[in-house]
């Protein structure tokens, strides 16, 4: 063989490997650019209003803003009403009663009387209630509930005066107190089979018979009836 020739073969043969590697170095950065691009396009800006995860003071996670918005609502919601403020619950879930016995919304408001049962401004039904739940004094009127009627069938208020109304079903069946004066709609009260249940309210200031009956299909008819009297 020529040695003439060996180093210039030598040198072709560096020539090419350097070639090859800045080939393949511009491909490298060729396709960073490439993926770099790519990632640009599919993360999303950050818009304004975004809410961003921060941590709060006690370390519970929460969405940035969602503080302020809570704040604003504790720091501007206003004073207890003045007629709240030495309220009792008479029953677990019944309204609040105020000192001088008129029975009130959550806004302090007297409830209404006049109005359909569901309304937040209606009486409201306590839960079920276990014996030593069922409030024992002189505005407590208790009545069973069965298929042979309510039992007392009558009882006496005085007008205006605070009637925490218990109803206890005695059997197996569904029974509900429902009085016929429009006005007294909301003193609406039902029980499952052997559940005691109370609503607190006042009695009308007109003196009179108020006639309620059980509500539920035959009840009626069969003798769930009674009166209430308001003296």
């Amino acid at each position: 063989m020529n040695e003439t020739n060996q180093p210039n073969k030598a040198k072709k043969k560096t020539m090419i490997t350097i070639a090859v590697l800045a080939v393949v170095v511009i491909i490298a950065i060729l396709v960073i650019v490439f993926v770099n691009k790519k990632t640009d396009e599919v993360t999303p800006e950050a818009q304004p209003g975004d809410q961003t995860p921060v941590v709060s003071e006690e370390g519970e996670g929460m969405t940035e803003g969602e503080g302020e918005i809570e704040g604003e609502n504790l720091e501007g919601g206003g004073e207890v009403p003045e007629v709240l403020k030495d309220a009792r619950e008479i029953a677990p879930g019944t309204n609040l009663v105020t000192k001088d016995n008129i029975v009130v919304t959550d806004a302090g408001e007297p409830v209404k009387m006049n109005i359909d049962p569901a309304s937040h401004e209606a009486p409201k039904e306590s839960q079920d209630l276990a014996e030593e739940d069922v409030p024992d004094d002189e505005f407590t009127v208790k009545l069973n509930s069965s298929t042979s009627g309510f039992s007392p069938n009558t009882f006496t208020v005085s007008t205006g005066q605070l009637v925490n109304l218990v109803l206890t079903s005695t059997d197996d069946y569904v029974h509900i107190i429902k009085f016929e004066d429009e006005n007294l709609f909301g003193a609406l009260l039902g029980v499952a089979g052997g559940e005691t249940k109370m609503k607190s309210w006042n009695a009308p200031t007109t003196p009179g018979e108020y006639r309620f009956f059980c509500s539920v299909p035959g009840h009626e008819r069969r003798g769930e009836v009674g009166v209430m009297v308001v003296e």
